[in-house]
């Protein structure tokens, strides 16, 4: 196998693994990270791995806690700009030049600590990484990791496409898998499989994830906690280029912060070979999992 880790200097919460041409069967690969407690996030699974990917792991806690120690005793008056003497009768100044004296030196064993953390209506969600691969039968297998960045579960619609292309240009959706999920906070990890015949003239493929609260995007209306599949309307293309990362000009981004706006496509792969018609068996059930 051929990859390598990339650590950053001055960033020790993040870190990513590149995967570049994995030789053999390709059908056992295990990614992930895993802390000195047992508590680990799993990308895959003795399972096949894209060549040619960067999986990206960034370490999140689940709320930011700011601690402010309120005093429970009275007598130690605190003013600004007016001279009170203490028993040493020693100023001590602020930065701002602002005179604050105590008249003893009061112990703090007692002090309440407050609490400051991300209000939970607002939407964060962001994908870390959407691969796509083909399955030994012919389709095409996805993985989407999402990241949940507070301390509370957000429910939020969402769609896999699967889009072909066939000399250049945009890709066509044609079909579509639809759900609503909870997002717990931290990673979530969702997978799915596509059945579908390629015509021989389709020279790429992919899949790209979203969520359905976008400008001018929602196609799978009713969607809920069971995930549905369908085929796109006539002439669905997607503007996402090959990069995976929409371009900030294509309408996607939404101006409501409650609003889950999040959108990567997989990089683009050959069609799937297929001896025979993969869509006559029954197939892989798309499933959403949150991550260990």
């Amino acid at each position: 196998a051929n990859f390598e880790v990339r650590l950053y200097e001055g960033g020790p919460s993040r870190f990513d693994i590149v995967i570049g041409t994995i030789g053999g069967a390709n059908n056992s690969a295990t990614v992930g990270v895993q802390d000195g407690s047992g508590s680990f996030t799993q990308f895959a699974c003795n399972t096949a791995v894209p060549n040619n990917i960067r999986i990206a792991f960034t370490a999140q806690a689940c709320g930011t806690v700011t601690v402010t120690p309120i005093r429970t005793n009275t007598n130690t008056p605190i003013s600004t700009n007016t001279p009170i003497r203490t028993n040493t009768s020693t100023p001590i100044r602020t930065n701002t030049g602002t005179v604050v004296r105590t008249n003893s030196p009061t112990p703090r064993g007692t002090s309440t600590p407050r609490s400051s953390v991300t209000p939970c209506a607002a939407c964060a969600i962001e994908l870390l990484v959407v691969t796509n691969s083909c399955n030994i039968d012919g389709t095409v297998h996805w993985i989407a990791v999402a990241h949940n960045p507070d301390r509370c579960m957000v429910s939020a619609p969402w769609r896999a496409e699967l889009q072909v292309r066939n000399n250049g240009g945009n890709f066509r959706v044609v079909r579509i898998q639809y759900a609503t999920s909870n997002f717990q906070s931290g990673d979530t990890i969702l997978d799915g499989v596509f059945c579908y015949h390629f015509p021989s003239n389709v020279r790429d493929v992919r899949v790209e994830y979203l969520f359905e609260d976008q400008a001018g995007r929602s196609r799978s209306e009713g969607s809920n906690a069971i995930i549905q599949e369908k085929e796109a309307p006539p002439n669905s293309y997607s503007t996402t280029p090959d990069s995976g990362i929409p371009l900030a000009q294509n309408g996607r981004t939404s101006p409501d912060p409650d609003t889950c706006n999040a959108d990567m496509a997989a990089p683009p792969m050959p069609p799937c070979v297929q001896s025979v018609d993969p869509c006559g068996v029954t197939t892989h059930v798309p499933n959403t999992q949150p991550s260990k």
